[in-house]
């Protein structure tokens, strides 16, 4: 694992965008086709931007969303959204997206058709890009969620119906649809992107007590399968 730390966050997401550019040009010189995972919330946003502008072979790169409210494409919360407005936009407009959500009326509902929807048409992952909460949360995989051990043990599911359970941070929208730990780890790399003290204490903490029911970072943060680059800036 390595770390790299900033003292502000302009350069951070450069680095970030820079980094993920770096590895999707190599891939794609051997290969036909290759997906990026991204986080919703606003830390990324500036990351989206900035990548947007790269001049990469877009039309051959598939975008994921990490995971998605159950709501609707175009309703300000959706990470469909975010990723429509401020990643497949300028130079990334010929990216597609993999959506998380269809018309089932509960992610429990219509957890069967995103699974096989994911097995039939995600391409070879080369990076991971996660963002977590100060609860140690990543995707929709909160430590308060009733189907967080499934999230993180499955080794067969790709993504998983989730209800937030008593969570203080997930907010109004508490029905999720999240990749599993198995399937954002099939991937070249993983970035850990945070900001903020309270969340790199937060990662400290994940490191050292390596209890994923308590903070499910841990998981990521303490597995050897893939490697991981935390960036940070206060």
């Amino acid at each position: 694992m390595k770390k790299y730390i900033f003292d502000n966050r302009e350069p951070l997401y450069q680095a970030v965008s820079d980094r993920i550019s770096d590895e999707l040009i190599s891939f794609l010189k051997g290969n036909a086709e290759a997906s990026l995972i991204v986080p919703g919330g606003s830390t990324p946003k500036p990351v989206f931007n900035l990548l947007s502008q790269k001049e990469l072979n877009w039309e051959k790169i598939q975008i994921i969303p990490s995971d998605e409210r159950w709501i609707s494409s175009d309703h300000e919360a959706s990470n469909f959204k975010l990723i429509e407005q401020s990643l497949q936009i300028d130079q990334a407009e010929k990216a597609r997206i993999l959506s998380l959500k269809n018309s089932a009326e509960t992610p429990f509902d219509g957890q069967a058709e995103i699974e096989n929807e994911i097995k039939r048409n995600a391409k070879p992952t080369v990076v991971t890009l996660i963002g977590m909460g100060e609860d140690g949360h990543f995707a929709s995989l909160f430590p308060e969620s009733p189907q967080l051990k499934d999230g993180l043990n499955s080794k067969i599911l790709n993504c998983v119906a989730i209800d937030a359970g008593k969570s203080e941070v997930a907010g109004e929208y508490r029905h999720r649809m999240s990749l599993t730990l198995n399937r954002l780890l099939k991937t070249n790399l993983v970035i850990v992107l945070i900001t903020g003290e309270k969340k790199m204490a937060v990662v400290d903490n994940a490191i050292q007590q390596n209890d994923p029911e308590k903070l499910p970072i841990a998981a990521v943060l303490n597995q050897s399968s893939v490697p991981v680059e935390i960036y940070w800036a206060k």
